[in-house]
């Protein structure tokens, strides 16, 4: 770490067995649950946590919280760094999570890979060409509830 530099981070643990995620975060924007079947079909995945680096160890280790969510056949978890939604388009508005939420919503059966690809098409239409700030980094998992062998 340089001095001053802060760092940012989302962990989680897939629990395949008892179809759940565990995850916690550091000061990171919080991940996305998407599916159709869910009300609301989308949820923000909210958990408290400062960034690392912010502050003495002490500060973090109060702040973090680690949260649980059973997964549901469907389920599309979406993470993914403000750079996302902080790209800019040529008026200076940015890709906000409005938007992010009208591709998932645009692309129910897709698979991670296919939604990794409309996001960025989608972010990159969005953005029309205009040099980033920050760079964008996206995970998506599906939960197809099956598991190896079954």
């Amino acid at each position: 770490f340089e001095a001053g530099a802060v760092e940012v981070d989302v962990d989680g643990i897939l629990d395949v067995p008892t179809h759940t995620v565990t995850f916690g975060r550091a000061g990171h924007n919080y991940p996305l649950v998407h599916n159709p079947t869910r009300r609301p079909s989308i949820s923000i995945l909210k958990s408290a946590g400062s960034a690392l680096g912010f502050g003495p160890s002490e500060i973090f280790q109060k702040t973090i919280e680690e949260r649980e969510l059973p997964l549901q056949e469907g389920d599309l978890l979406l993470i993914y760094t403000d750079g996302l939604v902080e790209a800019k388009n040529r008026e200076s508005q940015e890709f906000e999570l409005p938007f992010v939420c009208d591709v998932l919503k645009q692309n129910l059966k897709a698979t991670s890979e296919e939604i990794i690809v409309a996001v960025m098409r989608a972010v990159d239409e969005f953005i029309d060409g205009q040099p980033q700030e920050d760079d964008i980094a996206l995970m998506a998992i599906r939960y197809t509830g099956q598991t190896e062998g079954a």
